[in-house]
């Protein structure tokens, strides 16, 4: 399983409701970090062709290295493909960065944390005033002790921790925790918002890689020597294709509903609940999809909702995969 941070393991436990210590015994004597054939910062390869975008969702619990298998899979058949890390507390774990001001008691950050004070940026999701403030029907898991282990300074208040990051000394990194959801009955209401927000995330990589394409610089706070105008003409952008597992796959369905940008979807085990309520957008995907279902994932619910997204005018193909 390859993680992005060692945090992430945390992340998993706290979906999945096992210990966390349990998790990271069996993650390091069973599972391990996968190797993954990938070279960090690589030129884009230049040749006379242009390659064909994949915008990837992930599922519920997963995070942006959850499929690299998948992604893999379609690079190396000639694919761009942008994995997302969705924000709303869908993904076991995320997190974003904060620029970080020195009040006029400090001198430098990450000495000591009441000394600095912090600028909001975007990234957080907006659950509905705008704040990401706990709800009454939701459960946090606090992972304070483990980021303390691992980033030195803690603001308790806020789950903020202040490091060394690529040599960038006044950013404070922000972790966004897995939500889990107490009461069954708010869950719908929940999923949906996340869906959606869940596809705005897509339409903006979409963005970003016409920006790209264009041969503009993209501001990297993880890496701010990579030159990202390497990309510069590398990519067909007229066929962008969105692709997603599970809460993914619902994700799909709202991406392309909401931007037309997007050719074509492909949902893997598509999970329909986040959208059963909503269905009248299904008539706003006028694009082709592709649904892969697995045999022991689907239920006639959650098909029952797919077969909604049938239509004689645009191409929509199911296939599923019996397990033997």
């Amino acid at each position: 399983m390859v993680l992005p941070h060692s945090l992430y393991i945390d992340g998993i436990a706290n979906f999945i409701n096992y210990p966390r210590s349990l998790i990271r015994i069996l993650h390091r004597r069973v599972i391990g970090n996968v190797y993954i054939p990938a070279l960090w910062n690589a030129m884009p390869l230049k040749c006379d062709e242009i390659f064909p975008v994949v915008v990837f969702s992930h599922g519920l619990g997963g995070c942006r290295t959850s499929y690299s298998t998948i992604a893999l899979e379609l690079a190396s058949q000639g694919y761009i493909v942008a994995c997302l890390e969705h924000r709303d507390h869908s993904a076991c774990l995320s997190y974003y960065f904060k620029k970080a001001r020195v009040s006029s008691r400090g001198t430098l950050p990450g000495a000591d944390l009441s000394e600095i004070d912090f600028c909001e940026v975007d990234g957080k999701f907006d659950w509905e005033s705008g704040d990401e403030e706990k709800d009454e029907n939701e459960d946090w898991v606090d992972l304070e002790d483990d980021l303390e282990e691992a980033d030195g300074v803690i603001k308790d208040s806020s789950r903020i921790s202040v490091g060394k990051l690529s040599g960038i000394s006044d950013v404070a990194k922000e972790w966004v925790f897995y939500r889990r959801i107490r009461r069954k009955k708010d869950e719908y209401t929940i999923r949906n918002k996340q869906a959606k927000q869940r596809a705005r995330d897509c339409s903006h990589a979409l963005d970003i890689l016409e920006d790209l394409n264009r041969g503009r610089q993209i501001k990297n706070i993880l890496d701010h020597h990579f030159d990202s105008t390497l990309f510069q003409g590398t990519m067909d952008l007229s066929k962008a294709a969105v692709a997603g597992h599970s809460f993914g796959g619902s994700t799909v369905i709202l991406a392309l509903a909401m931007e037309l940008r997007f050719k074509l979807g492909l949902a893997l085990d598509c999970w329909m609940f986040p959208l059963r309520e909503n269905q009248d957008l299904f008539s706003m995907v006028t694009q082709p999809i592709l649904f892969i279902n697995m045999e022991k994932f689907q239920t006639w619910e959650n098909l029952d909702v797919m077969k909604n997204l049938e239509t004689e005018e645009i191409e929509r193909k199911v296939v599923t995969i019996k397990l033997v």
